[in-house]
């Protein structure tokens, strides 16, 4: 009560401490190192060294790794360049009062201590005190913190051991606090510059840079994931009892090859097309990252085998040949339509838009019942509708590898191609269903979203409906049937295959790309 009462500045710490009766002290210090044992013991833990490479087995760095502790529900993310991370066992972070530029002293301390932070590059700091059952009991963000030391005062109410976590640059540094006496309230706050570092580097501490400050036990599963651009690599999901190198399966990129040919047919420039953006792939190192339609929307490109595909669904409004109308009423087998719907949680860049047959292959209403082949219906220039045929050799592919596989079969393959996020989780509980355990999705990079269908074959009018539940995806054959038909492939939430069959060329359903070879 009397540090609360006195409000002391920074530069009255000393005096404060200096009243402090240092045999009571002592004595608290010792009770709550008997009374919580693991607070003043050494750690140890498990340290994991990443590498990552394509499915191809090239090298490629990661721009960041998804860390997830599936036993005990924590999430955090280890950037470039560090490719090293350890998990300490316990309840709780190292004891050590210093590391990687952060230092509390002192340490213990009576209700107020001062936290210093060299930094040799300038940027945003964000710190926070946690109770070791990982509440925070504040937070302070400082904006563009210039390079050198600076100081900061952390005030404690309650006495017991805490938790700093200093963020910055992308890197999580973690100490343990142990306070002996009531504070100020919980308050951590900025006091002053206190040098500059404009040509040192910090010195090497004894705390690696990445080391994790969430709870962990051997024996716990974690999951790991690696990001570089817009790829994920294959999750690797286990128990983790012991150091190790792990190496983390980036889907490959599609390798650049001469620019596509310009489109002769001077019927390729219907409404909205843009002949600047048409086809333009952005390449880098010799790998493409992106394709660009006419209307300038841009999709990643993933390779899957000897096939590049676009990994996202469509979603421009304009076709080539001018073709292409919204349908907000009813479906039809007669014109070009395609068919959106709002929704506040999952935005077009995710889901696409649908698009019937017609549309899809850019055509108009008297080419409905042929099949095309190499047909570029509506994608961008280089690119084309699969047929049937491409399909099936995609799928072969991943069938092929069973590394893609979920289980012993490879039949179960659907998990490897659907995107982790936004799928409905089954009831069924079959862990090979794509809706459950959604964080071993997408191996192969393709990334199916559960968008959904528009219409029904058996009604005219439109209804958007299995959102999150399934996807659909035209192909460019047609099927001899009682009425006009496509076949097409489907990923269901409550499956684990990929299903193809015929449906009506009036519905509207997504659309992916391939690269023309």
């Amino acid at each position: 009560m009397e540090l609360r009462d006195k409000k002391l500045k920074c530069g009255d710490w000393n005096y404060a401490f200096g009243k402090s009766n240092s045999k009571s002290l002592i004595l608290i210090v010792l009770f709550l190192a008997a009374s919580m044992p693991f607070v003043l013991r050494a750690q140890s833990g498990v340290t994991i060294t990443f590498t990552s490479l394509t499915t191809e087995g090239e090298f490629e760095p990661t721009d960041s790794i998804t860390v997830k502790n599936l036993d005990r529900g924590w999430t955090e993310t280890l950037y470039y360049p560090d490719t090293v991370y350890h998990l300490m066992i316990g309840d709780d972070v190292p004891d050590y009062t210093s590391g990687c530029g952060l230092e509390v002293a002192p340490n213990p301390f009576d209700g107020i201590t001062t936290v210093t932070l060299t930094v040799v590059e300038p940027g945003d700091a964000v710190f926070e005190i946690m109770d070791l059952a990982g509440r925070v009991l504040d937070k302070l963000h400082v904006m563009s913190l210039p390079a050198g030391t600076h100081s900061f005062r952390v005030s404690i109410a309650v006495p017991g051991v805490y938790l700093l976590v200093a963020r910055i640059g992308g890197k999580a540094l973690s100490l343990k606090m142990l306070n002996t006496h009531t504070g100020g309230g919980n308050v951590i706050e900025y006091c002053s510059f206190v040098k500059s570092y404009p040509n040192e580097s910090l010195p090497e501490k004894s705390v690696p840079k990445a080391t994790s400050s969430h709870p962990f036990q051997l024996g716990d599963r974690m999951c790991y994931v690696g990001h570089a651009s817009w790829r994920a690599s294959k999750a690797v999901i286990q128990a983790q009892s012991e150091s190790e190198e792990l190496t983390l399966v980036l889907p490959t990129f599609c390798t650049a090859t001469a620019q596509h040919p310009a489109q002769n047919d001077a019927s390729f420039h219907g409404n909205g097309y843009n002949g600047a953006n048409d086809g333009l792939e952005t390449v880098v190192n010799g790998r493409i990252d992106s394709v660009t339609d006419y209307e300038g929307n841009e999709y990643p490109v993933v390779r899957i085998g000897s096939q590049c595909w676009l990994a996202e669904n469509l979603r421009c409004t304009h076709s080539p040949r001018g073709h292409l109308t919204l349908c907000v009423n009813n479906t039809s087998y007669v014109g070009a339509y395609y068919y959106n719907y709002s929704s506040p949680t999952i935005p077009t860049e995710d889901r696409g838009l649908f698009y019937n047959w017609a549309a899809a292959m850019d055509t108009t209403t008297a080419d409905i019942t042929p099949t095309f082949t190499n047909r570029r219906g509506i994608c961008p220039k280089g690119w084309h509708v699969p047929s049937d045929e491409e399909w099936t050799t995609l799928t072969d592919y991943v069938r092929g590898q069973a590394d893609f596989w979920c289980g012993d079969t490879n039949a179960k393959i659907s998990k490897a191609l659907s995107i982790p996020r936004n799928w409905f989780a089954s009831n069924y509980g079959d862990d090979c269903f794509v809706g459950n355990l959604p964080e071993y999705n997408n191996a192969t990079g393709f990334s199916a979203f559960p968008s959904g269908k528009a219409g029904d074959c058996d009604n005219d009018y439109v209804v958007i409906s299995q959102v999150q539940r399934e996807v659909y995806f035209w192909s460019s054959t047609s099927c001899n049937a009682y009425r006009p038909a496509a076949f097409v492939r489907r990923i269901l939430y409550s499956g684990s295959s990929v299903e193809r069959f015929y449906i009506c060329k009036k519905i509207g359903i997504s659309v992916r790309c391939l690269r023309d070879e």
